[in-house]
């Protein structure tokens, strides 16, 4: 959606300056190019004037704001069409219509976006490390739509977050969060956090058991190949089926349905 306004409003933008000014027809390719690059900067501009109505309020984000979600959404799908990704989506009929935990293996910075790409308009957000919402603009604007900052270092804030995170799923709305903590740049699946499931367990949501793969091989294809992203939801966890385990109880089960997961993906 968004790169078809920018391709309308840059041609558009051409099309009014040649015919008023009368310069010759080839001045409309690099006016073009600008158009795209003035759209942009409009674009990030209004990101950073909703950002700031948003969070100059210094509320907590109980309830994100369907607009800003949807623009989110479009953001990541600009983001998928430049980067040539296909998303292959499977197991996404799994999902109830209720609010949930989603826990995902981490292979990239653009996991999150291919993931919110692909759940379309459930609203879902995420929880980030701290450095990804200090952005300038982006970060903001993704506080704004209802992101959560962690720090892992910080006990204390990790808590707070863990927090609003359970109050945001009894508001109705669904939570993600990476339980390895960090990127894997090789495809593997890494240790996790299994604090992360006290959300859940807090929240008593039910916990969807996401795999992504290739994300790591975006940076190797990028222009010149497409990338085949796959997201999987391989189960869904219903509260009833873990309310009586521990979270490293819950985060071997989640573990191990992660792995043979993406090892099915692998084997096609």
């Amino acid at each position: 959606m968004i790169l078809f306004l920018l391709i309308v409003f840059a041609s558009l933008l051409s099309f009014l300056i040649v015919f008023f000014t009368h310069i010759h027809w080839l001045f409309a390719i690099p006016i073009f190019i600008g158009g795209i690059a003035l759209g942009v900067l409009l674009f990030l501009l209004w990101c950073q004037i909703a950002a700031l109505i948003v969070n100059g309020k210094n509320k907590e984000i109980l309830k994100p704001k369907k607009a800003l979600t949807a623009v989110t959404r479009y953001g990541c799908h600009f983001v998928k069409t430049i980067m040539r990704i296909k998303i292959i989506p499977i197991g996404l009929d799994k999902i109830k219509d209720e609010p949930f935990l989603l826990v995902s293996n981490h292979q990239s910075l653009l996991d999150p976006l291919m993931i919110i790409s692909s759940f379309k308009e459930m609203g879902l957000t995420f929880i980030m490390k701290d450095s990804i919402l200090k952005m300038p603009v982006i970060g903001d604007y993704l506080k704004a739509s209802g992101h959560l900052s962690i720090n892992r270092s910080n006990n204390r804030q990790g808590l707070e977050t863990i927090i609003k995170a359970i109050k945001r799923i009894e508001n109705g709305f669904p939570i993600g969060v990476f339980p390895e903590g960090t990127r894997s740049h090789n495809g593997s699946i890494g240790d996790f956090h299994d604090g992360s499931f006290k959300i859940a367990l807090r929240a008593k949501c039910p916990i969807v058991i996401c795999i992504v793969e290739n994300g790591y091989k975006v940076k190797k294809n990028f222009p010149f190949h497409r990338t085949k992203f796959y997201v999987k939801v391989c189960d869904v966890l219903e509260y009833d089926s873990f309310k009586d385990m521990s979270t490293l109880e819950i985060s071997q089960i989640v573990y191990e349905k992660m792995k043979n997961g993406l090892e099915e993906i692998r084997n096609k």
